[in-house]
């Protein structure tokens, strides 16, 4: 069922799963393209759109997020997409995130899943 990995390699795979859902469905950010605004009361006049649900249900998070994007703080850094590096990337649970990862748009970020489904089947 496992496909001859022992188990500490299922829990090495199975943490870069982990690490990916973070920094994606958790904390992600999408590149702003002003597509969303016909949406809203006012234009977002960020660089970003937060679309993480990590983000989205913390205060803290939204403040940072807005903060550093405006410049007024440097806690967070935003990084391009990047799945390899993302995977192997820890996080902390417990403080404000100290980056976000951020995608061009959602069909990119679906086909990078597809296509680099290798990174989550490390054999040692």
């Amino acid at each position: 069922m496992n496909g001859g990995l022992g188990p500490d390699l299922m829990a090495h795979n199975l943490k870069r799963l982990q690490n990916y859902a973070w920094w994606t469905y958790e904390f992600g950010l999408i590149s702003n393209t002003g597509e969303s605004d016909r949406f809203r009361r006012a234009a977002n006049d960020m660089d970003y759109e937060i679309y993480g649900a990590g983000i989205i249900s913390s205060f803290d998070e939204i403040t940072n997020v807005v903060k550093c994007a405006k410049g007024e703080s440097e806690r967070s850094r935003f990084l391009p997409y990047n799945m390899e590096e993302m995977v192997m990337t820890c996080f902390d649970y417990s403080n404000i995130q100290d980056r976000y990862y951020v995608i061009e748009s959602m069909d990119s970020l679906y086909d990078s899943f597809r296509n680099n489904q290798e990174l989550f089947w490390f054999e040692g």
